[in-house]
């Protein structure tokens, strides 16, 4: 989560969240991509946000298998902005319209994962991470990239917990 900020945050972003993440409390984190519906493609979220007329953003959808979503303070959050493509955007916990409900996955009950309903939720302008609405699709794209990588390495620990639980 950290490191969507640090790689896709714009300098005011980055400034505001990161430091909390060097201190000696550091706030749970998560990055929610994932959705609860058959052959789900990252790249194309049902999830939505949409411009609000005070230039803000509002964020409607479901995410699941958020790791830490019950402890989480913060959420990076994907969702389809228009017709400009998927893009991320920064949501604090206590924000109006958010709930979270546990979703524990089998196998991988370590990661405590929940599902984020977002209900009418929203954003200031300046939580769309990058800042910029006509480049915020590429640092999606490698945010997808990455987070594939983590869902691997989740699957290879899991698969190694339950040979040494055979043995």
């Amino acid at each position: 989560m950290q490191t969507a900020i640090a790689l896709w945050g714009d300098a005011d972003q980055q400034s505001k969240y990161l430091p909390p993440f060097v201190s000696d409390d550091v706030p749970a984190a998560a990055l929610a991509l994932m959705e609860s519906r058959p052959l789900f493609d990252p790249l194309t979220p049902a999830t939505r946000a949409v411009k609000s007329p005070d230039g803000g953003y509002v964020l409607d959808g479901a995410k699941a298998l958020v790791p830490r979503a019950a402890d989480a303070e913060l959420f990076v959050v994907g969702a389809r902005l228009g017709d400009r493509g998927p893009a991320l955007f920064v949501v604090e916990s206590g924000s109006e319209g958010l709930s979270v409900e546990p979703e524990p996955g089998i196998g991988v009950r370590a990661a405590a994962t929940g599902r984020l309903h977002l209900s009418d939720v929203r954003l200031p302008a300046s939580a769309l991470l990058g800042g910029d609405p006509t480049t915020a699709g590429a640092g999606y794209r490698d945010c997808v990239a990455l987070a594939r990588l983590g869902w691997c390495a989740l699957a290879v620990g899991t698969g190694q917990a339950g040979a040494r639980l055979r043995l």
